[in-house]
């Protein structure tokens, strides 16, 4: 290879070289606590949004619940539901899901429509009763001076009943039988 191609190579390596080096993020160096100054640096990348609390922050103060703490669910009611007008659901679906776990768990799957994209799906599931019958009220909500397009909304949404003693039980939705469990 002659000696103008081994520049314009070594050339070549070099700009690529910069190049990639001005795309990468700049590392901010901190130092370990308890380390002597400039002896212990550690690279620390915080994502927007997602900084090192600092000890005096309280752990609660967390946007995500604890592992033990169930997530909070679209169809949930939830507080100001009272100031929203109560509107119909078209269910076009009511299945019941086992998993495969012990106890045994139970899904309810509901597919269905929402009168307009502005109505808001709720679910309310009461416990069994004495006759061991899982009584599920499906409705929606909407803000009454809300303007919206009057077209369907498709939903798809699935209902964890829990675990059930043994036993016989029907599940009713909005007074219709769904189906039976029999755990």
């Amino acid at each position: 290879m002659s000696r103008k191609k081994w520049i314009c190579l070594a050339i070549t390596f070099s700009l690529l070289a910069a190049i990639l080096c001005a795309c990468s993020e700049p590392k901010v160096h901190t130092e370990i606590p308890g380390g002597e100054p400039g002896s212990n640096p550690v690279d620390f990348y915080p994502a927007p949004g997602n900084e090192v609390p600092s000890p005096d922050e309280a752990i609660s103060s967390s946007p995500y619940p604890s592992p033990d703490e169930p997530l909070p669910s679209d169809w949930q009611p939830r507080p100001g539901d009272q100031s929203l007008q109560p509107g119909e659901v078209f269910i076009e679906q009511k299945e019941i899901l086992v998993l495969e776990s012990f106890p045994p768990q139970y899904i309810l799957l509901l597919k269905g429509n929402l009168p307009t994209v502005c109505h808001q799906l709720r679910v309310k599931i009461n416990p069994a009763d004495a006759q061991k019958h899982i009584l599920v009220e499906v409705y929606s909500l909407v803000n009454p001076g809300e303007a919206c397009i009057q077209v369907l909304a498709p939903f798809e949404v699935s209902i964890p009943l829990g675990s059930l003693e043994a036993g016989k039980y029907v599940v009713v939705v909005n007074g219709e039988k769904a189906g039976e469990i029999s755990p």
